[in-house]
């Protein structure tokens, strides 16, 4: 039997600064270079990534998004179904919920009989379900849960996310494969006392929280950089408190980076901050220790341990938990927390890499194809 596969990525929007966007852009490369049909689906936007960053054999198929409600998700139906029909041993991966797009693939995945896999890339811990609830009761209700009942497989990054998806849809076939990280090469580091948050600026993510500690801490000789999209509404709550407090002289909030200009924030830092409340994986922590930056984070995310393995500290989600960190932390001399990331770059390079996430996610679409 053929084992060639066809791998249709459905997903909203391929932000540039997306865990979403990393994950299908690396996953399909490594399909794709195997010799397998991949083709990604999605939403145009003016903050989309650049598609000449996916492998030459993939195919990303950006659809105008505009019109009502009802026509996007008419016109998303019609082209995947055009795709379904022209490609054989087919499986749809769907990224995210509560959009066109996860709707449109439960809906042809259903009347065409192709095997749905589903990403819900942390939306459904409990953090997040929470988080404008009630504007989710009623799509959770009319597609959402059925749709996720419905799929082959729900993918969870770990064990943690694996039990709280299990929670809500207690007889789902959870998939648990652990994401990647870009092994880069080593460049230069400077010396400067930098404490980096690279992440979107959301509530989620503790930004306010931090900010506040920060104000709290003897942060003479350290600087906080705050990179990273955000809602304008938050991101104005966040600048307002820092002129308020006159913290602007060593606090900087400087918008999303990308390429060099990323690399570069990540080799000017010694120490990596991502406080956040609600993290299925966290690529960015994975990206902070191939930067050699000892991290705290805390444990609504994977990352547990990160003291017992001497590259970093796992906290809980509190200001007093992140203020007597941060102060332990900043205390150390920068060659100390440089070796604490050279720990963390190592353990990166051993069981990290979009290689081996590429090739368990094609085990998994052959596995399903060749039932």
């Amino acid at each position: 039997m053929n084992n060639k596969v066809t791998v249709i990525h459905t997903v909203g929007k391929l932000f540039k600064y997306s865990g979403v966007t990393d994950v299908i852009l690396h996953s399909s490369s490594v399909i794709a270079s195997e010799g397998h049909e991949v083709i990604v689906l999605a939403w145009d936007d003016y903050d989309s990534v650049d598609v000449n960053l996916f492998h030459d054999k993939v195919t990303v198929i950006l659809l105008a998004n505009q019109g009502s409600v009802f026509y996007k998700l008419w016109r998303y139906s019609k082209t995947l179904v055009k795709l379904v029909k022209t490609n054989r041993n087919t499986v749809i991966h769907n990224h995210g919920l509560w959009q066109e797009s996860n709707i449109s693939s439960g809906i042809v995945s259903k009347i065409y009989g192709v095997p749905l896999v589903i990403s819900p890339h942390g939306m459904l811990e409990s953090w997040s379900m929470n988080h404008n609830k009630y504007k989710k009761i009623l799509p959770w209700f009319l597609y959402q849960r059925l749709l996720l009942k419905y799929a082959k497989y729900i993918h969870a990054c770990s064990i943690i996310e694996k039990n709280n998806i299990l929670k809500i849809i207690s007889n789902a076939d959870i998939w648990i494969n652990t994401l990647g990280v870009c092994i880069t090469p080593l460049q230069n580091k400077s010396a400067s006392k930098n404490v980096l948050f690279f992440s979107r600026i959301h509530p989620k993510k503790g930004v306010m929280e931090l900010v506040k500690t920060w104000k709290i801490l003897d942060s003479t000789d350290w600087t906080l950089s705050i990179v990273g999209p955000g809602e304008e509404k938050y991101l104005k709550s966040i600048n307002d408190y820092i002129k308020q407090n006159n913290m602007d002289g060593n606090v900087k909030v400087i918008g999303a980076l990308y390429g060099e200009d990323k690399q570069d924030v990540f080799r000017k830092s010694s120490l990596f901050v991502l406080p956040t409340y609600s993290e299925n994986f966290g690529i960015v922590v994975a990206e902070a220790f191939m930067e050699r930056l000892p991290v705290i984070t805390t444990n609504a995310t994977p990352w547990v341990g990160l003291d017992k393995r001497g590259c970093g500290w796992t906290i809980h989600p509190t200001e007093n938990d992140l203020l007597l960190t941060l102060q332990e932390a900043m205390k150390l001399e920068v060659a100390e927390l440089n070796k604490m990331g050279e720990i963390g770059r190592d353990w990166m390079i051993d069981k990290f890499s979009w290689e081996v996430f590429g090739k368990k996610s094609l085990e998994l679409y052959q596995k399903i194809i060749l039932k």
